[in-house]
Order: structure tokens, then sequence, then C-alpha cells
């Protein structure tokens, strides 16, 4: 018996048959719910500069990511890819992240951290600029594809990139090299065991021109079953050249953000969801939310973001009952304020301070939490990490 895996004839024995079945029907009901505007299938939460930057401190910030990603109603999480373990600023609260993610049902996205990002894992480096060549050195390519294997071998991932930002043929790849990644990541069965399992994206581009002349020029689309790409120049037009070359297989914009600079009068995200694209990752996710607090409540952007990709931006989901659970279970107070006394403020801001500063006590009229720094006071919440 043949499954047809998207685009690949797949051996199945007969016996899973029926188990295919259910589980094709189960997707189709969810795609029929339709919580999503336009052709959107996919919406994302970012991890990665939360991640590269070591926000994450403790379990209680990885609570409050995961429940303010839930306040969001997103049913995936973006995280990143280092050259080596030695280069995860908190592996421990990466795990705990990946972990909780996964069991609240997130599908995981991985790709290379920062910009340049597959040609970094190459140089197996992670902060340092200018990043060195990696065209025409098949050192550096090798390193590439063992470390997605390396890591996807450790995390069990839905998508993964080799790149991240890696720019146009002949800016850190040629485009034979791109094409070589990308054989030695696929598996000749259809099945990516290499992988894991996981579905193959590319090329994460920084912008839209790139992304038309990276698909155009290689051979990537024999591989990947998602066309990916940023679109952080404001080239709204290429969208429907990029969904062109793309043919059937999804589109995303893989690093959504919602700034409107001068001249502008609709943000990058609302233009793709516009476009069609079937993917939307939500850039620097711990700015849609506030992560210093239990249960992650929204901040505008937030609910700006809402209002972009939901049919019904006015419903609560589960994501309410998911953070107020969270919230009661961290002491906060459950009214208009953040306290009622001052084991509530420890709760919220115990570890999650600058430096220098500590928790003085909760201010019972306003329901905030004041802290101070020597003879400074001040709101707690405004002097987080």
């Amino acid at each position: 018996m043949l499954h047809i895996n998207r685009y690949r004839l797949v051996p199945v024995a007969p016996r899973a048959f029926t188990i295919i079945l259910i589980v094709a029907a189960f997707s189709s009901h969810l795609q029929a719910a339709g919580i999503y505007k336009n052709d959107l299938k996919w919406v994302l939460c970012d991890a990665k500069q939360a991640l590269i930057h070591d926000k994450l401190i403790n379990t209680n910030r990885v609570r409050n990511f995961l429940d303010g990603c839930a306040r969001l109603e997103v049913n995936g999480l973006r995280v990143p890819i280092f050259a080596n373990d030695s280069l995860i600023p908190n592996k421990a609260m990466f795990d705990e992240l990946y972990n909780g993610a996964v069991a609240r049902g997130l599908k995981i996205y991985a790709n290379p951290a920062l910009h340049g990002g597959g040609c970094r894992i190459g140089n197996g480096v992670l902060h340092v600029d200018p990043i060195p060549s990696c065209r025409g050195i098949k050192a550096k390519k090798d390193a590439l594809v063992a470390r997605i294997l390396e890591f996807t071998a450790e995390y069990a991932v839905h998508w993964v990139s080799p790149f991240n930002e890696d720019g146009n043929i002949g800016n850190y790849w040629w485009g034979n090299q791109m094409n070589n990644i990308y054989n030695d990541l696929d598996s000749s069965d259809g099945l990516d065991k290499k992988v894991n399992g996981a579905i193959l994206i590319g090329p994460d581009t920084w912008g839209l021109p790139a992304a038309v002349d990276v698909v155009q020029g290689t051979n990537m689309k024999n591989y990947i079953e998602v066309v990916s790409s940023h679109n952080l120049g404001f080239n709204h037009s290429y969208w429907s050249t990029l969904i062109a070359e793309a043919g059937s297989k999804e589109v995303w914009d893989s690093e959504a953000n919602f700034n409107l600079p001068s001249g502008q009068t609709q943000t990058r995200a609302e233009v793709a969801v516009q476009n069609g694209v079937e993917g939307l990752v939500l850039y620097k996710s711990e700015d849609y939310f506030k992560l210093w607090l239990a249960g992650g409540p929204l901040k505008p952007l937030g609910t700006e973001a809402r209002e972009t990709y939901l049919v019904d931006p006015s419903s609560s989901s589960s994501s309410s009952s998911s953070s107020s659970s969270s919230s009661s279970s961290s002491g906060s107070s459950g009214g208009s304020g953040e306290c009622s006394n001052n084991n509530q403020c420890n709760a919220l801001y115990d570890g999650n301070l600058q430096s220098g500063w500590s928790i003085l006590k909760c201010n019972t009229n306003s329901g905030v939490c004041r802290c101070q720094k020597d003879s400074t006071k001040k709101r707690c919440a405004s002097v987080t990490i």
C-alpha cells in the first residue's frame, strides 16, 4: 500500500491504513475550523532572540513565554540551531522550552541562529562579524550538514532549515553548495530519515528578491516542502513571484513583524497574510507579551498581531484559561493590579530584575510591585531583564 506524503509515494503497512485515515480526518477537521485568515495554516511564536540572548533565565520565564504564545493562539514555535552545544547560552532552559512547547502541542521549527546563520554554523561560530565566507569550501558545507543532522537527532522538530538570512547565491554559499546541502539532508526513500522526519524548508532569506533568486537558481525545490522568506525590505510586490515559483508548495513569511516606517501603509505581516502565505512566524515574540509577568499577558502589539491573523481576534480560546491558570498558580492578584501582597511580587520578579535592583514591596493601593536600587525606587515592571 502507498501513502501519499505530500508529493512523494511512501510505503505503508496495511494495518496502518486505518490510523492514517483517522489522522487525516482529524487534520482536515482542524483545518476546517479555520481560526486563521485567508490561506494561513501555521502561525508560530519565535523564541530565537530570547534564547540567543538568554532571556529565558528560569522555569518561570519559560512558562510565561509559553503562556504568552498561548494568548497569541499560535500553533508552532521557532527555535535556533547553534553551531554546537557549547554556544547555547542556557541549554537547560532551551530544553525546558522545547519540552514545554511539545507538551502543549506546538509544532517546532528550527533554523540557524542570527543572520548568515548557515555559514556561522559552517564556521563553528556565533557572535562573529564579519562571517568568514563559506563559498566553495566543502569542509564548511559538511560542518553545516553534520550539525543539522546532529540537532534533529536530539530534537524531533516538525520543520528544519539549514539557512537563516544566508543571502543571495554567492553571498555566503554558491548555488551548487546549497543544492548539495539539501541533497545531503534529504532521503531517497521520501521519509526524510536523515533529519528525523522533519520537513525541509528554505531558503529563509532576509528579503523576497533574494528568495526568488535562490529558488530560481538552485534545485532546492526538489527537496523542500515549504518555500520561506523574510520580507524585511518591504518588497511586497515579490510575493506573487515567489508564490508562483513555489507552485503547490506552502509559502511562509518566516520572520514577520509589525513595524510601520514612515511612508508605509501596511505592516509586513498584513501584506503577507493578504497575499495568501500559509505560514507566519512572529519575530521576537517576547515583544508581544509581558515576559516577566505570570501568564504572559499581551502588550498592545500582541493584540494588533491577533487582529492581523485571527478570524475572530476577540475569542479567548484555550489561551485565557491556560494563562489564567498559570497566573493563579504563581500567586498573582487576578484583579486590575499585579499584586495584593509582597509574596506575589516575589513570585513575579524574583530572578527577573536588572542587576542591582531588588523587590521593595507591593503597593496595595495601586496593586503595583515596587523595586529599589540604592535610593531609587521604580515599578518592578520597568526594570526587568
